[in-house]
């Protein structure tokens, strides 16, 4: 059984098959019920008896269908001319992004696979790190009471070295955990603040949550925010992609949304923004902010070598919006490096799919020049009709140029995606009432349980399949008008 059916297999026996469908996605967005079960959105979500527990909906990509058509080969360009946007790195990006929504526990595994690794063997297996946040959660909820009393006696490491760690209970990654923990918090809670609070500089591969919620493996609360920071040795890029817990978009536009951080205040200047970046979104900045601390420090453990790594940032949805404001904390810092006379950051391009509006007008074009002055590519993709695309309104503006991505016949046998650019921001459509083109990989996924083999697809809207679409078109018929995005192609 592979890595990815082992966890599964875990998630369902732990939490149940409907629990283990809706784990990584939140209510209004994904189908999930506070139930755990199908029917919020009404169409796309399968009802989770059928599928047997396996976390896939419209969401998570299957590797076999990556933009490669290939499990474990990467084939992502790095050559693309600065500021042009390319079709490998839109769709390999757009993969990782819909597959961030199940965080460590589905894609920790997967990008091991596809080469992010340490070259000298030191990154954490996170597939059984998964396994062993279930085991360790599974225990505390069945013996809690028995494992504080110990905690506060004093005995609580030694019963648990002599009962688990030494009798070979736990995996891996567990036993890496325990070589730090000293009994001092209870087991699950220190085992979540390790693996996700506390960025390891030997770690190719980072998952980051600001939430310290009782979390399953891949889950998260509403208002948390979750990034993966994961460098590839062999092409020396580095990948950073978010992914923000989505709660009611009326509750994000709405409360939070209308009120503005001004950038421009000593504050912020000694935090890395200052004078000419205008203001933000104050819900979107408030969140980024949870994972700036953590994300500061993988930067330092991952960008310092003396040959810099290219670097890509993407996001869908809300994890769209927290890109765009850690993208315009790098521009501000390599603006202030080359000042310095230091060799900048390669920040190389900053891919977001359905993203809402970010900042106002003087953010957006504080945004645009400095990307413009270090050969950064801005690539804003919205699909069809996305609602989410055209919020929030009041003096909030987009950044960077619109990709707009449709289709003939969604669902249809024939790959019939375009792709759509307008000369200018002033001229792209703002009718977007459709909430159902938000959804990120484009494929509802049925699976016989428990393998992951054959797959079964069911095409309908979405960001990665009408990428990727686009993506093959430009390889088998490179002289079609999409293939002058393919800037790798043979």
């Amino acid at each position: 059984m592979s890595a990815y059916s082992k966890t599964t297999s875990r998630l369902t026996t732990h939490y149940g098959p409907a629990m283990a469908l809706c784990l990584g996605f939140a209510a209004t967005v994904s189908g999930c019920g506070d139930d755990g079960v199908d029917g919020a959105v009404g169409a796309g979500t399968q009802d989770a008896t059928e599928i047997s527990g396996r976390p896939m909906n419209q969401y998570y990509v299957p590797p076999e269908l990556s933009p490669s058509g290939a499990s474990n080969v990467l084939d992502f360009c790095t050559n693309a001319p600065a500021g042009e946007m390319d079709l490998s790195q839109a769709a390999w990006l757009s993969f990782f992004t819909s597959n961030e929504y199940g965080h460590y526990a589905y894609l920790g595994t997967m990008l091991r696979d596809f080469g992010f690794v340490d070259p000298e063997g030191a990154t954490l297996d996170w597939g059984q790190c998964s396994v062993d946040q279930l085991a360790i959660e599974s225990l505390q909820d069945s013996h809690g009471m028995e494992l504080r009393d110990k905690m506060l006696e004093g005995t609580l490491y030694d019963y648990l070295l002599g009962a688990y760690a030494d009798e070979g209970r736990w995996g891996s990654c567990a036993l890496r955990w325990f070589e730090s923990y000293d009994g001092s918090e209870m087991p699950a809670t220190s085992f979540r603040a390790w693996l996700l609070n506390n960025p390891k500089p030997y770690n190719a591969i980072e998952f980051i949550s600001a939430s310290d919620s009782d979390a399953a493996p891949g889950d998260s609360t509403a208002g948390s925010t979750q990034v993966m920071v994961a460098r590839h040795p062999g092409k020396n890029v580095v990948i950073a992609v978010f992914r923000g817990t989505e709660p009611a978009w009326n509750d994000v536009v709405v409360d939070a949304g209308l009120v503005k951080v001004d950038l421009e205040t000593p504050e912020m200047a000694a935090a890395g923004w200052g004078a000419g970046w205008g203001k933000v979104h104050g819900g979107f900045f408030n969140a980024y902010r949870t994972v700036d601390q953590e994300a500061q420090q993988i930067g330092d453990a991952l960008l310092n070598d003396d040959v810099r790594p290219q670097i890509y940032l993407a996001g869908h949805s809300l994890g769209a919006a927290l890109t765009t404001v850690l993208a315009s904390r790098i521009l501000q810092k390599m603006e202030d490096q080359v000042a310095a006379g230091e060799t900048p950051f390669d920040l190389r391009a900053v891919y977001t799919y359905g993203s809402p509006r970010v900042g106002n007008a003087q953010f957006a074009s504080r945004f645009e020049e400095l990307a413009e002055k270090h050969g950064v590519t801005l690539a804003r993709f919205r699909n069809g009709d996305d609602l989410v695309t055209n919020v929030p309104k009041i003096e909030f503006v987009h950044v960077g140029r619109m990709f707009h991505l449709s289709e003939d016949q969604p669902g249809s046998p024939e790959a019939d995606s375009a792709m759509w650019l307008y000369p200018s921001r002033d001229d792209e459509p703002t009718w977007a009432p459709m909430l159902a083109d938000h959804f990120p990989s484009g494929y509802r996924i049925d699976y016989p349980a428990p393998s992951y083999s054959p797959v079964h697809s069911a095409e309908n809207s979405g960001y990665y399949r009408r990428l990727n679409e686009l993506y093959v078109r430009s390889r088998t018929d490179p002289q079609a008008p999409i293939g002058s995005y393919d800037h790798c192609a043979d």
